[in-house]
């Protein structure tokens, strides 16, 4: 079989080849067989001039190559990444291993960066050059950590890569650029910033999604505004940066709420020095272990930066030497629900209130276990559709609340509010539809497969909120929390067993009796060579009913049948 290998070419494609295997069809047939296959008609045929090694030289030779665009490539690398080889299925059902080569499994590596700069939000729209036009594109912003990486992998890139005769830095960048392009089209899709452009600037915003990035018109003035941007986001020091910290009031009757301005170290944010002791610092300040030049400039053009992303900081930003904001409940409602976000994800520092628990309203439901608590022989009381007792609650996060409490947070108007000590967000529409939904519960009855269903996220309400919990007492509580198995009443060696099960084989079997009594499916974890066949043949000997259909690897048939014969000879 031939070994797979691949290259970032100039044209900002992935290029696969097969080791002497020509022609480029034959690369796209061998993917066809393999865990690409869906992918492999995306790919075009055709041919580059590739540096490779014969003998002790490098000499150039046309290679056929199948083409891949960024956009499809990035599946196809996603697909393979962590593989050694592709497991290919021939027209005859045979299946052959195609080794990859280290250029592919790195690429695959490559395209795992890219979709990590689009997760953490590392990534700023531009325009730039591509095929003789302008195109709208999303690149990376690397942090300092990020760029250390790529320098590293550059160093430790394959030399086949090199095989366009282009310098590997050169062709790491334009690979990770043009995927992490990819990742972001992939993710908003099918999402349109805009439909119908009448100027360069909406024209590119529309080319950021879609497939066709192409941008036209005069674009110098975009150009100008986009380079100071990215510029300004570049621009951002490596050590430390801006942080805004969300101070709450002490009392209960207090509305006064605190955005305080500081410089956070970008490797330890525990260390933070506020803006006033910046202000009255001199040019260089010798903060977290080493010396910051122009702290007081840093401040402001970063609070400058980030009042792009938070236009209420203009107000700040005209005192001479801004140390914070202060604003009343709502004002910190919006912080925590639009700016705070934001801010976070444009690479800022954001420190909120140790009391702040985030979580809207959702209801928890408890409820008590019928029959006699881990017994399994008596299906009539433990079985499927045994009668729960249950109560509905409200719950603010994951804190249940008193009807006191409720009613008293009905009648507030802030959306913040401080109970027990938290302060916590209130919706107030889902408020009143959760003390509905409460209110309107006659039953107090449950079937335990419904408790479960409800507890799993399998069975949806008829109200548009949350389950936050579900508890319950006793056997049933243990079975939702994974305990049981300390409670369970043991099932002893049924008759016809010929074979003494050890004290964890009759937990399994006493298990599995349980389980099977509630007619849930269980899932035995044991180690290979612990009994886990035996436990289950017990098992079925215990039940005495009709046969038994067994789905299982041809390959352990036979282990399933001597077991049977020489330790339950009965079935």
């Amino acid at each position: 079989m031939f070994v797979v290998h691949a290259v970032w070419a100039a044209s900002d494609r992935l290029a696969l080849w097969g080791e002497d295997l020509e022609p480029a069809a034959a690369v796209v047939d061998l993917l066809a067989g393999s865990a690409v296959d869906g992918l492999s008609h995306k790919a075009t045929l055709g041919e580059l001039d590739l540096l490779l090694p014969a003998r002790t030289r490098l000499h150039r030779k046309p290679v056929p190559v199948a083409l891949f665009d960024a956009d499809t490539a990035l599946d196809v690398l996603d697909l393979v990444r962590g593989k050694l080889s592709l497991e290919v299925r021939g027209p005859d059902g045979e299946i052959t291993h195609a080794p990859l080569g280290d250029s592919v499994r790195f690429l695959a590596e490559l395209a795992a960066i890219a979709a990590d700069f689009v997760a953490r939000r590392r990534v700023l729209p531009t325009l730039v050059e591509r095929g003789g036009g302008v195109a709208a594109r999303w690149v990376p912003l690397p942090a300092a950590g990020d760029r250390d990486l790529l320098r590293t992998l550059a160093r430790a890139a394959p030399p086949v890569l090199r095989a366009e005769n282009r310098d590997r830095a050169e062709v790491i960048i334009d690979a990770v650029t043009a995927l992490t392009d990819a990742a972001v089209r992939a993710a908003l899709e099918p999402l349109t910033l805009l439909r119908n452009p009448t100027d360069p600037a909406e024209a590119w915003l529309a080319a950021l999604t879609g497939p066709d990035a192409t941008v036209d018109g005069d674009l110098a003035e975009l150009r100008e505004a986009l380079d100071a941007w990215r510029d300004s986001a570049a621009e951002a020091s490596e050590e430390v940066r801006v942080c805004f910290r969300l101070v709450a009031p002490e009392t209960d009757d207090d509305d006064e709420w605190t955005v305080e301005f500081l410089m956070q170290a970008m490797t330890e944010p525990s260390l933070v020095v506020g803006a006033g002791e910046i202000w009255r610092s001199d040019s260089t300040m010798t903060v977290f272990g080493g010396h910051v030049e122009s702290p007081q400039e840093a401040l402001l053009t970063e609070l400058g930066r980030a009042s792009r992303l938070w236009p209420e900081l203009d107000d700040a930003l005209r005192e001479a030497a801004p140390n914070g904001m202060v604003m009343d409940t709502t004002g910190a409602y919006l912080f925590l629900r639009g700016a705070a976000p934001l801010l976070s994800q444009a690479g800022f520092g954001v420190l909120l209130p140790a009391t702040w628990r985030p979580g809207g309203v959702g209801l928890k439901l408890t409820g008590s276990s019928p029959g006699t608590p881990g017994v399994v022989a008596s299906k009539n009381a433990v079985g499927f559709d045994a009668l729960v007792d249950y109560e509905w609650q409200v719950a603010l996060g994951d804190t249940v609340l008193s009807r006191a409490e409720l009613n008293e947070l009905a009648r507030a108007k802030a959306p913040l509010v401080r109970v027990r000590g938290q302060w916590v967000e209130v919706d107030h529409v889902r408020l009143r539809k959760a003390l509905a939904f409460v209110d309107g519960q006659q039953s107090r009855e449950l079937s335990l497969i419904d408790l479960m269903k409800i507890g799993s996220g399998s069975q949806p309400l008829d109200v548009d909120l949350p389950v936050v919990g579900v508890e319950a007492t006793g056997w049933v509580g243990d079975l939702l929390s994974g305990q049981l198995d300390r409670r369970l009443s043991p099932v002893p060696s049924p008759d016809g067993l010929t074979a003494t099960l050890r004290p964890y084989q009759e937990r399994g079997l006493s298990w599995l009796s349980f389980l099977d009594n509630l007619r849930l499916g269980a899932v035995l974890a044991d180690d290979m060579g612990l009994g886990k066949t035996l436990q289950t043949l017990a098992l079925v000997l215990n039940e005495r009913g009709g046969p038994t259909l067994l789905v299982c690897p041809m390959s352990v048939v036979g282990n399933w049948q001597r077991e049977a014969e020489r330790f339950t000879p009965s079935l």
